[in-house]
């Protein structure tokens, strides 16, 4: 069964974004600068003070999902506390759906399917209870692009919920429509619609715009597309020139080509805009650091990498202590 391989690659994308939805002033910036210390401290400050708040279960929960591995269970648990106490909260049901996404990531090919139907409903609640949200019609739209209908995923069904959707928020429903193509790879569709529309102000629709673009960008970098995703990534630097992910993404399709020097002015560029210090960028820049031949810079931007408490893949993790170990001898 091919779930819990797209699965993971769909709840992962989520995780990356579960700090978008506002909260608190104190937990947005926290979450903007991957300060997870700081997301816990105040999220367990307002539990303190009422150990029902929404606020401080939501920002447990999605913590656990972002983060994963010791932060999970707990995550989990501050997500089912939060239904629990506030069932007409969308953002708890959602919430929970995110941590049981990265749950069954966790938890393998197999394993981690016997948490579809839970993922799938708790996504479904959200937007029975919060029709007009974006978030939660793009976290249903990510669960039916990514699972099978054995599990009640398909296609279809992502383009239900966003034509019920473009009735209620219309010029929202763009986004949900450009994720779809993003799947379907109608990527040129894609990012024309992204391109028409103005990038949003409000937290989570910019975000998404962000993530959608970005997203065109890496599917044509992956089937070696590199024009095009060099045109993906320059169209979201134009809009948004102030924008680290979109100079990271050159930085890639220039590495990808070899273009070491070129990639490396683009991760420069990357880490100057970056709100905070960004791991991957760090990697990145590593990798070609030493393809120049500056291996003493290169161990310094790995062990920055590694450093930073903004969670990566255990695959990108195990290179990056490789290649310490390595230019340490």
């Amino acid at each position: 069964m091919k779930f819990a391989g797209a699965l993971a690659t769909g709840v992962l994308a989520l995780a990356a974004s579960t700090g978008v939805q506002a909260q608190s002033p104190a937990l947005d910036a926290a979450f903007d600068r991957f300060d997870f210390p700081a997301v816990e401290r105040e999220a367990q400050r307002l539990l303190a003070i009422n150990s029902s708040d929404a606020t401080g279960l939501i920002a447990l929960a999605r913590l656990g999902a972002q983060v994963g591995d010791k932060a999970l269970d707990p995550g989990v648990a501050a997500a089912e506390r939060c239904v629990e106490a506030h069932p007409q909260n969308a953002q708890c049901h959602g919430a929970l759906g995110q941590t049981l996404g990265r749950k069954a990531v966790e938890a393998g090919m197999l394993a981690g399917v016997r948490y579809a139907g839970r993922i799938r409903s708790s996504f479904e609640r959200a937007v029975q209870l919060a029709p007009h949200s974006l978030e939660a019609r793009l976290d249903l739209n990510s669960y039916y692009l990514m699972a099978p209908a054995l599990v009640g995923g398909g296609v279809d069904k992502a383009r239900r919920n966003t034509q019920e959707f473009a009735r209620l928020q219309p010029a929202l429903a763009e986004l949900a429509w450009a994720q779809i193509e993003v799947t379907e790879d109608k990527l040129a569709e894609a990012a024309a619609r992204l391109e028409r529309m103005p990038v949003p102000e409000e937290r989570v629709a910019r975000a998404a715009w962000i993530e959608t673009m970005e997203g065109v960008g890496y599917q044509h970098l992956r089937h070696k597309r590199f024009e095009d995703a060099q045109r993906a990534f320059e169209l979201g630097a134009q809009k948004l020139p102030r924008q680290a992910e979109f100079a990271r993404g050159l930085g890639r399709v220039a590495q990808e080509q070899k273009q070491f020097e070129r990639a490396r002015k683009h991760f420069d560029h990357a880490l100057s805009l970056a709100p905070a210090p960004d791991a991957r960028i760090y990697f990145r820049l590593a990798q070609v650091l030493e393809q120049l031949a500056r291996p003493a810079e290169a161990l310094r931007h790995y062990e920055q990498a590694r450093s930073i408490a903004r969670p990566l893949p255990k695959s990108i993790l195990q290179q990056i202590d490789e290649r310490i170990a390595a230019l340490r001898s």
